[in-house]
């Protein structure tokens, strides 16, 4: 067993009843002025991380403005683009502007293949008929009026001068004598 002191601690453990060295007036002072100095370390450095955090959330919001605003217009662009596109293509093909958007595809060869299918389609035929077979009429040149032509099948069917209003007024006349009632007394 290691030497025992007279308390019957060993050597390598502290004593706890060691007396602490007493500090003066002028110790305790400059004891408590370096605590101050530190806690007010501690509270600039709290808040200079503080600043730190916020500027780096700024700064990182900034960033992704940025970014969403380059995607927003770069969606534009790709949309005009395709617009210009589809307009050209329509152009070159013939086809009425308003079916710029029925083109589907995204390269100018996918967009001119279905213009093409689209304007067959669209297209009569020598029998009268659309691209599809069915029954389809010819519209008039545009920029002219269709005025119909007359269905002698509609009407009065009784032949009548047609020079006056008074030979109507006379044919109503007879008319009316010649209605039998079925109630006469």
């Amino acid at each position: 067993m290691p030497d025992e002191d007279e308390a019957g601690a060993t050597p390598t453990e502290p004593q706890q009843d060691a007396p602490k060295p007493e500090l003066g007036d002028a110790g305790q002072r400059a004891l408590r002025e370096e605590r101050a100095r530190a806690r007010a370390a501690e509270k600039e450095r709290d808040e200079a991380v503080a600043l730190l955090k916020k500027w780096d959330e700024e700064k990182r919001s900034d960033q992704e403005k940025a970014t969403r605003r380059a995607e927003e217009a770069e969606q534009r662009a790709v949309a005009a683009e395709s617009r210009a596109l589809r307009l050209e293509v329509v152009t070159e093909t013939g086809l009425p502007a308003a079916m710029a958007g029925r083109l589907q595809g995204s390269t100018k060869e996918d967009l001119l293949a279905d213009a093409e299918s689209l304007k067959s389609l669209l297209a009569p035929s020598s029998n009268g008929t659309n691209g599809e077979g069915q029954g389809g009429t010819q519209s008039p040149p545009q920029g002219t009026n269709r005025v119909p032509r007359p269905d002698p099948s509609q009407g009065g069917g009784r032949p009548t001068d047609g020079k006056s209003i008074a030979a109507g007024a006379a044919l109503y006349e007879q008319d009316k004598k010649q209605q039998v009632t079925p109630f006469t007394t």
